[in-house]
């Protein structure tokens, strides 16, 4: 699987791409990729929390299971998702860069696009360790899997 993506990276016109992307967030392209992987990385993990806390919570019923399982995953989904949205609005309030990200289509700082980066990955990581207990704590109370 890495050699594809060693590959990819080694293309001309991709790397043309990143060194340019690198240069604007004025880093190197080793550390913009690690960023961009450590946040798709969060997120992935996160998206994983999130359903197998729906599928819990989804079979304490003893009937429609899997269909509560997929509603209280998407309801959870969404409403992590409106928390981030709020969390990122509040920093706004703080930083006036983050919230020109939010309500102009001005061009707005690079530092601004990378404090939210950096904001991204510490909620995403806080999100994922209260998943992580939370699953943990209602699967302790037991599970109907009839």
């Amino acid at each position: 699987m890495c050699v594809p993506l060693i590959g990819i990276i080694y293309d001309p016109k991709i790397k043309g791409f990143l060194e340019l992307a690198a240069t604007t967030y004025n880093t190197t392209v080793l550390n913009l990729l690690l960023l961009v992987a450590i946040v798709i990385f969060l997120e992935v993990v996160y998206a994983l929390l999130i359903g197998y806390v729906g599928i819990i919570l989804g079979h304490r019923t003893n009937k429609n299971k899997m269909a509560r399982s997929i509603v209280i995953g998407f309801i959870l989904y969404f409403v992590f998702q409106a928390a981030t949205l709020g969390l990122i609005a509040i920093y706004g309030l703080f930083n006036p860069e983050v919230m020109n990200l939010i309500n102009t289509t001005d061009i707005v700082n690079i530092e601004a696009i990378k404090s939210v980066m950096y904001a991204g990955i510490g909620i995403y990581a806080l999100y994922i360790i209260f998943l992580y207990f939370f699953g943990k704590k209602e699967l302790s109370k037991g599970v109907n899997v009839e």
